[in-house]
Parts: structure tokens; sequence; C-alpha cells
């Protein structure tokens, strides 16, 4: 729905400037932005995790409704080698709710949120 896609875009906005306020102080940091894909499209703009590594993610040619990826480089920590998070739009053009949003952890795995048109 029109409004999912209005807040989602509102969240990828809202979580790209906060993050990129992080930028300074952490080196390594690398954030990217891609823009909605459709499944007729062939740049690989959305990841997946990598089921023999679990701190690598993928990319796929799967479609979104746009993507934020944040890569955080090793910082030599003996638990921890670095890894990417992604939070993933995911619209659903069939479903009154409008889509759900993904974030994908290499450390705590997957969470998807479903919107809720009532509570905006």
């Amino acid at each position: 729905s029109e409004q999912f896609l209005s807040a989602s875009m509102s969240l990828l906005d809202r979580v790209e400037s906060a993050v990129t306020k992080l930028k300074d102080c952490n080196d390594g940091l690398e954030i990217t932005r891609h823009p909605p894909s459709s499944s007729s499209d062939s740049s690989p703009n959305h990841a997946t995790p990598n089921p023999d590594n679990t701190e690598s993610i993928e990319p796929t040619n799967q479609p979104h409704g746009g993507q934020l990826s944040f890569h955080v480089q090793s910082s030599g920590d003996l638990f921890w080698g670095g890894g990417t998070y992604l939070l993933t739009i995911q619209p659903d053009n069939d479903a009154d709710s409008g889509g759900t949003v993904t974030l994908r952890s290499p450390l705590s795995g997957s969470f998807t949120y479903v919107y809720n048109p009532s509570s905006g």
C-alpha cells in the first residue's frame, strides 16, 4: 500500500541518517542504500545470509522495496569478526498490511516486522 511504502521509506531515511552519524567514531563502517528492485532487475541488490558462514551475507537477485546495508569491519575481537547488517523493505501488494521490514544481523539472525496500518 502507499501508506506502507511512505512509512518504510521514512524508516530507511531515519535509520540511514542515524547510522551515518556513527561513521566518525567507527572506522570501517560502510553504509550502502540500494534503491527498490523488481524481479526483472539483473543487479544483486538484495542479500541473504550465506549458510556456510553466518557472518557473510551474499547478494542475490530477490526483489525488494529498498534496502540499507551496514558493513562493520572486524575490530580484531576474538568472538566476532565483523559483518553486514541488512534492513530490507518487502512490499506485499496482495496484503492489506502493505508489507514487512526485515532486519538481518550476522550475530542475531533475521527479524521480520509486519506493518500495522492502524498504528502507522
